[in-house]
């Protein structure tokens, strides 16, 4: 019973504090709550890649890390798995793969509204692709 008094009288008084700051103190969601959604915005993490070139489908997966404004990773396709080096400023992603120093792709993006990822991608000669992205489902 003592226990209780002492965590009423301590929540009391935090919350009078907050008040008396005129700091609002978010509500305590009921138990079983959902929990927020992940930060919809960040690159960090697994996501299934589609890029389109002259007709065809290509799929890959990127595994993205960022370091504040540097991104690092790998990307698992095709061409089997290729280190990621890249940026992520101002809302803008851009990283590019190097395959077996044949040819450099490329990549720029942005997120969507519905928290994909979209963008070109250059292979010099070879022209220009699009590409999409969403990120992998947990498992």
């Amino acid at each position: 019973m003592k226990l209780l008094a002492y965590a009423a009288a301590a929540i009391l008084a935090l919350t009078t504090a907050a008040a008396a700051q005129d700091v609002k103190v978010p509500p305590t969601p009921p138990q079983g709550a959902a929990k927020p959604a992940a930060d919809t915005k960040s690159i960090v993490g697994k996501w299934n890649m589609t890029a389109l070139l002259q007709g065809d489908v290509h799929a890959s997966t990127i595994d993205l890390k960022l370091d504040g404004k540097k991104v690092t990773g790998t990307m698992d396709g095709e061409l089997g798995v290729i280190p990621v080096t890249g940026e992520f400023a101002d809302g803008a992603l851009t990283f590019s793969i190097s395959y077996q120093g044949q040819f450099d792709i490329v990549f720029q993006g942005k997120f969507k509204d519905d928290g994909t990822l979209a963008g070109t991608a250059s292979l010099g000669q070879a022209g220009d692709m699009t590409w999409t992205a969403e990120r992998a489902k947990t498992k």
